[in-house]
């Protein structure tokens, strides 16, 4: 029983705290709800603020996760939130607010709608500071934390930056922001940087700022900005790669020109060089192991003019050689001297052939008369 009645009483304490966090809940909601109904009902009952909002076209709408609620109007919105009570937006800016995000982006509107110049401006609570400027030539734009700080230590739209251009949006390096002038165009803040400005010049006019809206902590807004990378010309670029180029169409022309030169004096060794033939053809040399190509008779290389043989030189006549007689015809054909084995008075010669004629007048030879008479004489006798 004990350990029975154990048991209910853990559940019922379950149930009880269930029910203390669910109606609790319940009655804090209800109880902003309330707050909130009567705080915008006061504020559009307001003659001067009734007379910019129009009547209502919606009724009370709790704000998710913001602990407040809104309720929209003909010309505007009414927010409402514990910590800013009723507060109201209007046209351009209400419009640049719901698309930002509304109270859970940049927090719910401080106070009314302000002038600003030519324009109009309202502020809201998010942890950085947020305010949303328009003007009749610019279009509403977003300002925070940094950006918005210095923006105002500059001067606001009265200062050399006048009027924003776009919202500040963080690049990954910094909170940037542009504007229209008339003599800056753009701020940018990071917390490790510090603030730029461009012109850049325009960082040395601006005075010490807050580091955080709600901060007495001040740093000089007068740090230097690095220097902009100088643009790079055309040719800065492309040079490296017009060397390049140059470099390998000058290589291509010695390559050619060693090429061409190589062709020109290339000369066959004495030892290869082939010998003419007859006709004044050079005749193919064979290396060793392959077939020698011998070229056709009359055929002719194809890159060489075809040249006609010259003709042979006609030999000159010989002198005909002096006949040699052999020693028979020798014999035959000359004087022939016999000596006669009888002889009486001395050599008896005997002609054949006789150059000297024969004497047939005297019946005798007439060279035998000679070597008788004479001839006999003059050697002292026949002998």
């Amino acid at each position: 029983m004990r350990v029975a009645s154990a048991s209910a009483l853990g559940v019922v304490s379950v149930l009880a705290v269930l029910f203390t966090v669910v109606l609790g809940g319940g009655l804090a909601r209800a109880d902003v709800r309330g707050d909130a109904t009567a705080a915008i009902g006061a504020f559009a009952a307001d003659s001067g603020n009734a007379a910019l909002l129009g009547g209502p076209t919606g009724t009370l709408r709790m704000v998710r996760g913001g602990g407040g609620a809104s309720q929209t109007f003909e010309r505007g919105t009414v927010y409402y939130s514990p910590d800013t009570g009723a507060q109201a937006v209007y046209g351009a800016i209400a419009a640049r607010y719901r698309a930002v995000g509304g109270p859970a982006a940049i927090g719910y509107p401080t106070g009314g709608e302000q002038a600003a110049g030519d324009g109009r401006f309202s502020e809201f609570n998010g942890p950085e500071g947020a305010a949303i400027y328009w003007s009749p030539t610019t279009r509403a734009s977003l300002l925070t934390g940094g950006v918005l700080r210095a923006w105002r230590a500059s001067g606001g739209v009265t200062g050399p930056f006048g009027f924003p251009t776009s919202d500040t949006v963080n690049t990954g390096r910094a909170d940037e922001a542009d504007f229209a002038g008339p003599a800056g165009t753009h701020i940018a803040w990071s917390s490790t940087t510090g603030l730029e400005t461009t012109p850049a010049e325009l960082l040395a006019s601006m005075p010490t700022m807050a580091v955080a809206a709600d901060s007495t902590e001040t740093i000089s807004a007068a740090k230097p900005a690095p220097p902009a990378p100088a643009a790079r010309s055309g040719w800065r670029k492309w040079w490296p790669w017009a060397v390049a180029a140059a470099c390998v169409l000058v290589l291509l022309i010695a390559l050619v020109v060693l090429f061409r030169r190589g062709r020109g004096s290339r000369k066959p060794d004495d030892d290869a060089a082939p010998a003419p033939t007859a006709a004044g053809t050079p005749a193919a040399v064979a290396s060793p192991g392959s077939e020698a190509v011998v070229p056709a008779a009359g055929a002719a290389a194809a890159d060489e003019p075809v040249a006609e043989p010259e003709p042979e030189p006609e030999p000159e006549p010989e002198e005909p050689p002096e006949p040699v007689l052999s020693e028979e015809t020798a014999l035959a054909s000359s004087l022939v001297v016999t000596y006669a084995e009888d002889v009486d008075h001395g050599p008896r010669i005997a002609y054949e052939n006789n150059a000297l004629g024969a004497d047939h007048a005297g019946g005798e030879d007439a060279t035998r008369a000679w070597l008788h008479g004479a001839g006999a004489a003059e050697t002292g006798g026949e002998g």
